[in-house]
């Protein structure tokens, strides 16, 4: 599917592209837990990125 679709999208519970802009700069992905519990912890660790750079980021 990620070939198919231009990478726009990611088979992970707990995965999380990290954007600037409209540019996925990069990409953050947990397992281990529940898919609630890993989502939550992929969206703290971007908000933590986002928190140490001078970036735009979402």
């Amino acid at each position: 599917m990620n070939n198919v679709a231009g990478g726009k999208y990611v088979i992970l519970g707990g995965g999380l592209p990290v954007r600037s802009g409209e540019s996925i700069i990069g990409a953050v992905g947990i397992s281990g837990g529940r898919i609630e519990q890993d989502v939550a912890i992929a969206e703290a660790a971007v908000a933590a990125f986002k928190d140490r750079t001078d970036r735009k980021i979402s």
